[in-house]
């Protein structure tokens, strides 16, 4: 169970393809790494699609610092933000009337979603 009270294991979604990586993205500067508890440059934000899960992995050792779980479903590619978020292509996180996808921000420290664009 994670520090903020979820549970990694509650989110399978495919037993054939656990975690699905599909999208690593570098901590390229100071500013980015802050807003992380020990974050570094270097570290790595991962998307663990079939977890609905996004992560931020040690550079040295690969340990998990941080993740979120279960505020998004199916996501790829979150990115941060200037402004100490994280914005993410939430792909199967809206209803069908919206077209099932849409764009969601999660403030790092607290994680929650602080913001959403669906169409």
């Amino acid at each position: 169970m994670g520090p903020e009270g979820d549970d990694i294991r509650a989110s399978f979604t495919d037993c054939s393809d656990p975690e699905h990586l599909n999208s690593v993205h570098v901590v390229k500067s100071k500013q980015q790494a802050a807003y992380f508890p020990d974050g570094n440059v270097g570290d790595l934000l991962i998307s663990l699609r079939n977890l609905n899960t996004i992560a931020l992995l040690d550079k040295d050792t690969s340990a998990i610092k941080w993740h979120v779980t279960g505020l998004t479903r199916r996501q790829h590619e979150p990115i941060i933000s200037d402004r100490g978020t994280i914005i993410v292509f939430d792909n199967k996180g809206s209803t069908p009337e919206n077209g099932t996808s849409r764009i969601t921000e999660i403030d790092i420290r607290s994680r929650k979603t602080v913001g959403m664009y669906e169409a």
